[in-house]
């Protein structure tokens, strides 16, 4: 899968050389949840969804008024809340990311804004996690606070251990928008995503331990998400097509004398 994301990549931003380049700030919110690798652990662990966000730098690159391709690059702060059916214990983490979705685009509708539906991939790379056990077992003492260690086992008080993370994650991404022109070759970008990440926290079915309780995680879970953003971005050869307006106009003023 990684092989031919990167000859999409590739070839996208090739010829994205002689596209129009659309650039600025994106942000939005996500509606979170987690995917189980083992169907059992669905009976026996709750998900409750949480909510999230997203912020950093869109770029939108139009090659004519149907087609056209968006790359991100993100910080998104995700988070899952489970309960343990047997024990009534609750774990709610939240988690870290840097993402880079790129998506092509085709506009179905134009008049006066442009409606698009979109598909493409995502990369994620993990950065840091913290989260509270609480309920259950912890019912008459209080929650716990933790902060995730990757790649390591240990005794300490506070600390949730993955030995053995996957902290490169890929995915496909599905999206809906619409999108307005506004004055100086501005553009304003609302879409609706759905993101579906195909790698897990880990591939072992008892991933991350602490020594906090007797507690083994199931890690062999991966990330969902479905959320909303806005984007308002800056056309990046914005100060030539003024010059060349300005140009323009003065030209025109001499024909007139």
């Amino acid at each position: 899968m990684n092989k031919y994301l990167i000859i999409i990549i590739f070839s996208i931003f090739y010829y994205a050389a002689d596209a129009q380049l659309y650039i600025g700030p994106n942000v939005g919110i996500d509606y979170n949840s987690i995917k189980f690798g083992e169907k059992e652990y669905s009976d026996i662990i709750d998900r409750n969804p949480s909510i999230g966000y997203h912020a950093g730098i869109s770029a939108l690159f139009e090659f004519n008024k149907t087609v056209s391709v968006t790359a991100k690059l993100l910080y998104a702060n995700k988070s899952r809340d489970v309960k343990l059916s047997a024990t009534g214990l609750r774990i709610e983490e939240r988690y870290g990311f840097i993402e880079f979705p790129l998506v092509l685009r085709y506009a179905i509708y134009r008049n006066p804004a442009w409606y698009y539906i979109g598909a493409g991939g995502h990369i994620s790379y993990w950065l840091n996690g913290s989260g509270t056990f609480s309920e259950g077992e912890l019912e008459d003492n209080g929650p716990v606070d933790f902060n995730t260690q990757f790649d390591a086992l240990g005794n300490e008080f506070g600390v949730m251990y993955y030995p053995e993370p996957n902290r490169l994650f890929a995915g496909v991404t599905f999206v809906a928008g619409s999108m307005f022109h506004t004055f100086y070759g501005q553009r304003i970008m609302i879409e609706a995503q759905l993101s579906l990440t195909q790698t897990f926290f880990s591939n072992e079915s008892e991933g991350n331990d602490t020594k906090l309780l007797t507690f083994y995680d199931r890690t062999r879970v991966s990330p969902l998400a479905a959320g909303i953003s806005i984007s308002y971005l800056f056309d990046a050869k914005f100060g030539k097509a003024k010059k060349g307006k300005s140009t323009k106009k003065e030209s025109n003023r001499r024909k007139r004398r």
